[in-house]
């Protein structure tokens, strides 16, 4: 068993149609993410915790907001161990 430990940072955009990846921002150092969920009562960050889960293939367990709970610039970590 390894783990896999990463930090990622991301620049995201709520109450989009879909949720999806739109490429990196480059200014902000960020990947930037439409998200598919209102900035309202921490949906839009479930929602990012459940499409990085659904897409990396880790439990949400696995998934921490470590800065912008209410800031559209997030620094999230991820541990998966496989």
């Amino acid at each position: 068993m390894t783990t896999r430990k990463k930090i990622l940072q991301f620049w995201v955009l709520p109450q989009s149609k879909v949720t999806e990846l739109i490429g990196f921002d480059f200014e902000r150092s960020a990947w930037r993410l439409r998200i598919a969920a209102p900035p309202l009562e921490n949906r839009a960050n479930k929602e990012i915790i459940r499409w990085l889960s659904k897409q990396i293939g880790c439990p949400k367990s696995s998934f921490a907001i470590l800065s912008g709970e209410q800031h559209k610039s997030k620094k999230i970590a991820q541990e998966c161990v496989s």
